[in-house]
């Protein structure tokens, strides 16, 4: 993409300019800037081609539109159109949990995942009781806030995310219901953190964004998980064979030395496809070996 350096967006009183590029390609563009009037405002600005097959950044606003106030979900400043481009104008965060593993020797300590578990989980169930799922959560897409929030954790990037279900009475008492179910639906997010399910093809609901979550848990434990680097001569091949191994693997085999984590995980993958989740159960489940093991909810992290 062309360079956006000093380039002013927005309307009336609420106008940034880009500052510095974060990273960019051909079809979008991540970039910093900070409001006109106030410089200490930082935030981060998302470009994406008009022409782009379609708008997963039209699709992304409507999805922080409908999260607006949520805990731990970015706001959005201004959305609009920038010659040939789609434009996303949101809050500025830190680092990524990936990039904060390399500063910890390639994985985090059993209190620092307890507290990342028990923050998600209450990000995932708020997410949730607004009827969307993320269906790309993974080290990249959790975020931590700026200084002096970096203890506050943030989910990120909702183009993937979609309604799990949907009103069909726009009287007082708003009925939903639950999409169906289907066993031939394309997989989506990356292929390391997929569910089963979602191997499977089938579609996803409550539980995948859990399971997920459970080997996100897991690699931030272990600094790996036993599927990566899988060697193969395609990227079908490969996918092929991490999900052989991630159906080989019982959850005792993969929670070994983590057993705080094989509760969790066996009560996520045992989730029925339209089943509430009981959050506050499996937030019970960690806070009580939490507890036990003599920690507290102190929220310094490791990478502080």
């Amino acid at each position: 993409m062309s360079n956006k350096i000093g380039l002013i967006l927005g309307e009336e009183d609420n106008k940034f300019i880009i500052i510095r590029e974060i990273e960019s390609d051909e079809f979008e563009g991540i970039y910093e800037a900070h409001h006109i009037k106030d410089k200490q405002m930082k935030v981060e600005v998302k470009f994406e081609r008009i022409n782009a097959s379609s708008s997963l950044l039209y699709r992304e606003k409507k999805i922080y539109d409908t999260l607006d106030g949520v805990i731990g979900i970015p706001s959005i400043h201004w959305y609009g159109q920038e010659k040939d481009c789609n434009v996303l104008v949101m809050d500025s965060l830190g680092l990524s949990l990936e990039s904060l593993l390399s500063w910890c020797s390639g994985k985090f300590s059993v209190k620092t995942v307890f507290m990342i578990a028990d923050q998600l989980i209450q990000r995932i169930e708020c997410i949730h009781r607004r009827n969307i799922i993320h269906r790309d959560i993974h080290p990249e897409n959790i975020v931590i806030g700026n200084k002096p929030n970096d203890n506050q954790l943030f989910i990120v990037n909702f183009g993937l995310a979609q309604e799990y279900q949907k009103k069909i009475s726009h009287d007082q008492y708003h009925i939903y219901k639950h999409i169906a179910y289907s066993d031939n639906v394309r997989p989506t997010g990356p292929v390391r953190f997929s569910s089963i399910n979602t191997h499977l093809k089938i579609e996803h609901s409550r539980r995948d964004d859990l399971e997920t979550l459970g080997y996100v848990l897991l690699y931030l434990s272990r600094g790996s998980l036993p599927w990566d680097n899988i060697k193969a001569v395609s990227n079908e091949q490969k996918i092929e064979k991490i999900k052989e191994i991630k159906m080989g693997t019982s959850n005792s085999t993969l929670c070994e030395g983590f057993p705080h984590l094989l509760e969790y995980l066996n009560y996520a993958k045992n989730l029925k496809f339209d089943e509430t989740p009981d959050y506050f159960y499996i937030r019970s489940l960690l806070r009580i070996r939490f507890l036990k093991l003599n920690y507290k909810y102190d929220w310094i992290f490791d990478w502080m």
